[in-house]
Formats: structure tokens, C-alpha cells, sequence
């Protein structure tokens, strides 16, 4: 299970993503391939399906353990915390992702705790993982200002992700 990734529209997405504010709402706006590219809470949480209340909780730590070693998970442990590093680079950008854009973080941004393990091997098996209500926003948005670059019709998720250097 390695997901293929888009680095060129990473890159494009980074070097001209602008954090934007209102009416109580923050979005990332970006330009990639000459699209408007928007990516809100809301449309984060309908994408990944984090407000579906059939959904998981936390998984059971066994299924945890099994389903990382099944990620390439390099260090097998009982503990309940993992670390980045030792996931190939695909896991670690989906998990980097996660973390910075969904997660409370009160320790290193190396690790993550089973719930956002559970949050992980949800997204890499296609199941839905339940809304926990625990994300909190991380700091106030910088207003930042890209509108002159930006085209008019805005994308909201990319789906079939490929390398393209």
C-alpha cells in the first residue's frame, strides 16, 4: 500500500498557498496548474467522510499493530505512540498532512498517538473514520494576499494522484 503522489502540484501548491479569513472561516487557496485550488475544514472533513457517525472510533490496538506492519511500519512496538520516520515517504507526507492540518499537536510533530494512527490506517484502507470532535484550530491564520495569480473556477479535492517530475 503506497499511495503515488503529485509532487509537482505539491510544490505548486506550497509555493503559492495563501491563508485566508473570513466570516469565521479559514481556507487554503492556492494555485496549481493554473487552477484555483481551495481546501476549507468543511470540505476536508465531507472529503475524508469525518462526519459520518457509523464510523470508527479508535481502532483496537491489535488492528493497529497489524495494519502498520502490513504500511511498512519499520519498528514494531507495543507502545501506543508512533513516529514518522519510520513510514516510507509516501506515509510520512499523508501523516505530516494529517497531523499539521487536523490534529491538536502537543508533542513532537514526529509522533502521533493511536487515534491519528487509527485516523491513518482508515485512510489507507478506505474505511471512514468517525468524527472525534477533538480537532481544534492550531494558532490564528496569517492573512496572506495571492488573489492577482489565482483563476477564477476553484478545485476542491484531486483525485488519481501520479508523480509528474
Amino acid at each position: 500500500m503506497n499511495p503515488t503522489i503529485y509532487v509537482s502540484c505539491i510544490k505548486q501548491f506550497w509555493n503559492s498557498v495563501a491563508i485566508k479569513q473570513s466570516n469565521d472561516v479559514t481556507r487554503l487557496q492556492a494555485l496549481v496548474d493554473k487552477k484555483k485550488v481551495v481546501v476549507t475544514e468543511a470540505t476536508t472533513r465531507d472529503v475524508l467522510h469525518l462526519n459520518d457517525a457509523e464510523g470508527v472510533d479508535c481502532l483496537p490496538n491489535e488492528e493497529i499493530f497489524t495494519t502498520l506492519a502490513r504500511m511498512s511500519y519499520e519498528k514494531p512496538s507495543t507502545k501506543l505512540t508512533f513516529y514518522k520516520d519510520f513510514f516510507s515517504s509516501q506515509w510520512k507526507f499523508l501523516i505530516h498532512m494529517i497531523l499539521q492540518s487536523m490534529s491538536p499537536k502537543r508533542t513532537s510533530w514526529n509522533e502521533f498517538s493511536s487515534a491519528m494512527a487509527s485516523v491513518v490506517i482508515c485512510l489507507s484502507t478506505a474505511r471512514e473514520p468517525e468524527n472525534q470532535g477533538d480537532v481544534e484550530e492550531q494558532g490564528d491564520a496569517k492573512e496572506q494576499s495571492n488573489d492577482d495569480n489565482v483563476a477564477e473556477e476553484p478545485v476542491t479535492a484531486v483525485d488519481d494522484v501520479e508523480d509528474q517530475t
